[in-house]
């Protein structure tokens, strides 16, 4: 099978990077994924019935596929973007965790730059002023965080560390995050803050190669 950039310009396919801004935009992983085709047929015009039938392609993982892929540290499916505010990669804060992100120390640390650059702004340009108060001083500012493989909502905690300028995540992460989701030392997070839901959204990108297996 040709890969898209091998298709002529006259063939009447559409490459990826061909669609129309906004309309459909595809980044790893999720729960998707079309084996049968390199490409999307290209439709007579731009209309929600072309895109519901070039998704129609699309295979659904089941949730026991999800949870095998999980357990085996790996993932075959793709992420579906339609949220043409998003860009094609909405994970602005990524994070490799270390061990002291999984550990009895309760806490998810972040990079300040990345949190000043992505959360503290956005919030600026919206006039969340006593937010961004809160999450400078010792008490915190409580914050939803959308769990998006799970579909499911939690309250944790920001707060700004006044000894190392970094900022923490803190409250359920223990329990909702690590023990749950099972995160470990090498598994790779995705964290960005929704305007328009006022929430954070959370997911797993990639997870830590497995440990090798012992000489015989």
């Amino acid at each position: 099978m040709k890969s898209p950039s091998e298709i002529p310009e006259n063939s009447g396919k559409w490459k990826l990077e061909d669609l129309d801004p906004g309309s459909l935009r595809l980044s790893t992983p999720s729960c998707f994924t079309n084996c049968d085709a390199a490409v999307f047929e290209k439709p007579e015009n731009s209309s929600s019935d072309c895109i519901a039938k070039n998704i129609s392609g699309f295979r659904s993982y089941t949730r026991e596929e999800e949870a095998e892929e999980r357990f085996l540290g790996v993932s075959t499916t793709l992420k579906l973007w339609i949220d043409g505010n998003e860009s094609n990669d909405p994970w602005k804060i990524k994070k490799t965790l270390k061990h002291s992100d999984c550990d009895r120390l309760y806490r998810l640390t972040l990079c300040k730059d990345m949190v000043q650059n992505h959360i503290i702004k956005v919030w600026e340009e919206a006039g969340k002023v006593d937010e961004i108060v809160k999450v400078e001083s010792d008490e915190g500012v409580a914050v939803k965080v959308w769990d998006y493989e799970r579909e499911k909502e939690y309250v944790l905690k920001l707060k700004k560390l006044s000894s190392s300028k970094s900022y923490v995540v803190s409250g359920a992460w223990r329990t909702k995050f690590v023990k749950e989701r099972r995160l470990k030392k090498g598994d790779t997070i995705g964290l960005y803050w929704s305007t328009s839901k006022s929430r954070f959204v959370f997911s797993v990108l990639a997870r830590a190669p497995p440990a090798p297996l012992p000489e015989i």
